[in-house]
């Protein structure tokens, strides 16, 4: 059986951001997603944290919807691949860790949402 490398780069980027949302969640939150303070519904790009961020997944969203609706699916795993990068640069970027949630417990909880809310 051979597998592609891409394939399991996606797994490993994707399973790299996951593990280090959910890691975050267990050790910090007790395993409870915290209330980021977003409104139900889409976020709105106009954000003034992650304004790029936003606007950058949601196109890679409808990307790989429309991949997927055209059975696409090499494509699809290629944007499921830039979602992962973009969720670990915004962790990366957003400077999340033990610190940030000492120093800004709101932003923290936000970061963390808006992660799990990703891989959701």
């Amino acid at each position: 059986m051979h597998i592609d490398p891409a394939v399991t780069w996606i797994s490993l980027s994707f399973g790299n951001f996951i593990n280090r949302t959910l890691k975050f969640v267990s050790s910090l939150y007790n395993g409870i997603i915290p209330d980021g303070g977003d409104e139900p519904g889409p976020l709105s790009p106009n954000d003034e944290h992650d304004n790029e961020f936003i606007t950058a997944v949601n196109a890679l969203l409808k990307d790989y919807l429309d991949a997927m609706e055209a059975v696409k699916l090499r494509l699809g795993l290629q944007i499921v691949m830039l979602i992962s990068m973009r969720g670990n640069n915004y962790l990366q970027s957003s400077g999340l860790n033990k610190a940030l949630m000492t120093s800004d417990p709101k932003r923290c909880a936000q970061v963390v949402s808006r992660a799990v809310n990703l891989i959701y």
